[in-house]
């Protein structure tokens, strides 16, 4: 979920320096400090996967799991990462139907 939140906060400050840099008044300055902001943001994200892969790759079972979310079409690393970690909270005893 973190890993999410992070993301949706780059792509607002992705438009915001979109933003910043469209108006030809816009103190270099500002601009700067939207990019510091991002770069920051994408440095978090990347430690953060990283965390995950490190702890998915501990593990057979999610590790077996993660391989075959990947190879689907459509299902990439950071989308994996966040469906086995909502799934791995839920109960075992649950039924297909329930998830």
């Amino acid at each position: 979920r973190q890993l999410n939140r992070l993301t949706g906060s780059r792509t607002q400050a992705k438009n915001r320096l979109h933003a910043l840099t469209s108006k030809s008044m816009t103190l270099p300055m500002l601009i700067e400090d939207e990019q510091e902001g991002i770069d920051q943001l994408e440095r978090r994200i990347k430690r953060l996967t990283q965390a995950a892969l490190a702890l998915i790759a501990g593990d057979d079972n999610l590790a077996a799991h993660f391989s075959h979310m990947t190879a689907a079409k459509g299902i990439g690393e950071t989308s994996a990462i966040a469906i086995l970690a909502e799934l791995c909270v839920l109960p075992s005893t649950m039924k297909s139907s329930q998830v």
